[in-house]
């Protein structure tokens, strides 16, 4: 139980550290009034003494677009999922379809934390589609940590 607790502490400083580096580099997005937002404002002040704790160093922090709605492929939301580091965005607002179908399995995600950060959930959904190969599950999470998923719906899923 202790190292449990010990690795989830290494992935909030983790992302803690990567909050304030995004703070630090874009200032106004740190004071836009948002509950949430005073936590990256508050850890930017101290992201030097962040850095220095064990395991914190984040591996991602970046946004990764999503450019189709193909079930895989370059551009897809599996590739981008696949080349994601822990502390990543996925980003699949920007999309022109209402729904990606997953034909060909589950996606699998291996970051310990990342995101899926959607236009709504009325306007995208993720299907499981109906292949009884992967039970209809949409995403199996491999990592401790959190896999969020932000204004889409997830459909035809257990």
């Amino acid at each position: 139980m202790q190292h449990r607790k010990l690795r989830l502490s290494q992935l909030t400083a983790g992302l803690l550290l990567c909050h304030a580096r995004q703070a630090a580099q874009d200032p106004e997005a740190s004071t836009a009034g948002e509950r949430a937002v005073s936590i990256p404002r508050a850890a930017a002040a101290h992201a030097d003494l962040l850095a220095r704790l064990p395991g914190a160093a984040p591996q991602g922090c970046n946004t990764i677009v999503v450019q189709n709605c193909n079930d895989a492929g370059s551009g897809s939301l599996r590739a981008a999922v696949g080349t994601a580091q822990s502390g990543d965005t996925i980003d699949v607002s920007q999309l022109a379809c209402a729904r990606i179908t997953l034909t060909t399995g589950e996606i699998t995600v291996l970051p310990e934390s990342l995101a899926i950060d959607g236009p709504g959930p009325d306007a995208l959904s993720i299907d499981g589609g109906s292949a009884s190969s992967h039970f209809n599950r949409v995403f199996h999470h491999l990592g401790l940590g959190t896999l969020a998923l932000n204004h889409v719906t997830i459909t035809n899923a257990r």
